[in-house]
C-alpha cells in the first residue's frame, strides 16, 4: 500500500499535472486491449478508431470499434481515486486506473462477471 501512496505522489510531482489534468490535457488512443480469458479476441494491431477525449466539463467522447457497442459514444465521466468512471447508454463502467502519465493510460475493466479487460491507450497532444 505504502508502494501505491508513494507511486502516486511520484506521479502527481513529477508531471506537476493531477489525474484529471492529465485526461483532459490528452486525447487517448486505444493501442491495445487485453484479456487473458479471450485471448485471440483483440489481435495487437488492431485499429480502434479515434482517440478518447475526455472533457473539462465532465462529458467523454469514446471510439471504440469492438467492446463498448462500438462506434463513436458521448457519455459522463468523474474520477474518485484510482477509479475513473464512464455512463454511457444508461451503463455504468467502472474503471480501475493502472496507470496514469503524459505518454500513457492503462485501464482495468470488469465486464461482465468475466476476468478483466485491460485497455492500454498512448496519449495524443490535443490541438
Amino acid at each position: 500500500m505504502k508502494n501505491i501512496v508513494f507511486y502516486l505522489f511520484f506521479i502527481l510531482f513529477s508531471t506537476g499535472q493531477s489525474q484529471h489534468d492529465l485526461l483532459t490535457n490528452y486525447k487517448w488512443k486505444i493501442e491495445k486491449i487485453s484479456n487473458s480469458e479471450l485471448k485471440g479476441l483483440f489481435p495487437e494491431n488492431l485499429d480502434y478508431g479515434e482517440p478518447w477525449i475526455f472533457k473539462k466539463d465532465g462529458r467523454v467522447i469514446i471510439h471504440d470499434k469492438y467492446v463498448l457497442g462500438g462506434g463513436i459514444t458521448e457519455g459522463v465521466w468523474s474520477l474518485k481515486d484510482q477509479e475513473l468512471m464512464i455512463t454511457i447508454r444508461e451503463l455504468d463502467l467502472k474503471f480501475k486506473i493502472i496507470e496514469l502519465n503524459t505518454s500513457k493510460l492503462k485501464l482495468r475493466l470488469n465486464f461482465d462477471n468475466r476476468e478483466d479487460l485491460d485497455y492500454d491507450f498512448v496519449s495524443v497532444k490535443k490541438e
